[in-house]
């Protein structure tokens, strides 16, 4: 079943699953189980990533190999056996990561299903920099990694609802606005390896906002002109604000953060599109707040955070038509967004400001 971009194929033949391999970085394989061989592949192209999930019926053994310019990171299914990646046997409660160029040895052990997502090695590099305020080194061999539950099931998440999506037949994927917002999810999803602060950010309560603050204002402090995390600061600083007892201390810190976000992030939707959530509810500077959401929009019409949280900001700020466009095309393009709740808030407000 083919779309533009994605193909689910089913094999049984050896030699036509290591030629649709070679996509997947496989430079040789060689099955060493008995029996009638079995196999299926879905791959996805999206504008930034690439998406990929296999399931094979027996045991094997491949080299893998990176290319230099990518980074491959292997996600857990959970209660399915999986593949060993360069000797490192994953658990369900991590994840793999490798790069360099330099080739592995990958091997099943019998029946498995893997996952994976691709993504450009120089926006790890710039996003693993901003962080750790090092130079960020691809790595040379197989890395491991503990995630946090929240951030490995919304990884897994995401990675299953695009196979499906592709796998069902649906046509969703085919509509580039969808496949844009899914890949802005899966791109987030994925940074959150560096980001470990996001899953307590987008819980949007005060005990949360508390475990997501030192670790964004360590980021800052590494890295001062970092838009994004002056963004999610601003957001906790308003959940503080909002929601743990109207200190205007918190006010002040979450406005602060909301126009530092928008002077170092002016080439971000996110950083924007939270600063104009912030502005438009603590500060109600309605005017900056709209030009910070539209300049969001502008970089990237297909932004879940500016379509969402700008649809609850309008909502409340009266201006209802932007409120419920806002709110639809987010519910339209981003429907697995953790955060699509919100979005449904947004058109609840703006249909009431409409009286209706």
């Amino acid at each position: 079943m083919e779309m533009p971009g994605s193909v689910t194929s089913v094999f049984s033949e050896t030699e036509d699953f290591e030629a649709a391999l070679r996509e997947e970085g496989y430079l040789g394989l060689l099955v060493t189980g008995q029996g009638a061989f079995r196999a299926r592949l879905t791959q996805i192209a999206l504008h930034r990533l690439r998406i990929s999930a296999g399931e094979e019926q027996l045991a094997r053994v491949a080299l893998f190999a990176v290319p230099a310019e990518m980074i491959l990171v292997a996600l857990p299914i959970a209660g399915e056996p999986m593949p060993v990646w360069g000797g490192i046997r994953m658990r369900a409660d991590e994840i793999i990561n490798l790069g360099g160029d330099r080739p592995i040895h990958v091997r099943t052990e019998g029946a498995c299903r893997w996952s994976s997502i691709w993504v450009p090695a120089a926006e790890i590099v710039c996003y693993g920099s901003a962080m750790t305020g090092n130079t960020f080194s691809i790595p040379s061999a197989a890395q491991w990694w503990r995630l946090r539950p929240a951030t490995s099931r919304c990884l897994r998440q995401l990675h299953a609802a695009a196979v499906n999506l592709v796998e069902s037949r649906s046509t969703a994927l085919s509509v580039a606005e969808t496949a844009h917002g899914l890949e802005q999810q899966l791109i987030e999803g994925t940074y959150d390896l560096v980001l470990r602060a996001l899953p307590h950010v987008n819980a949007a309560m005060p005990e949360e906002a508390r475990i997501a603050v030192p670790l964004l204002e360590r980021a800052l402090a590494l890295e001062p002109n970092y838009g994004v995390a002056h963004g999610y600061l601003a957001w906790c600083f308003e959940v503080l604000f909002v929601r743990g007892g109207l200190d205007p201390e918190m006010a002040a810190a979450a406005v602060r953060h909301a126009h530092a976000a928008i002077t170092h992030g002016l080439d971000d939707a996110i950083a924007l599109g939270l600063a104009g959530f912030v502005i438009s509810l603590v500060e109600h500077d309605r005017p900056t707040a709209i030009e910070a959401f539209e300049s969001a929009l502008a970089l990237s019409p297909s932004c879940g955070i500016a379509l969402i949280l700008g649809s609850i900001a309008m909502g409340w700020a009266n201006e209802a038509e932007r409120a419920l466009e806002w709110g639809e095309r987010a519910v339209r393009q981003s429907p697995f967004d953790p955060l699509i709740y919100a979005a449904h808030v947004g058109l609840a407000v703006g249909h009431f400001a409409k009286d209706r």
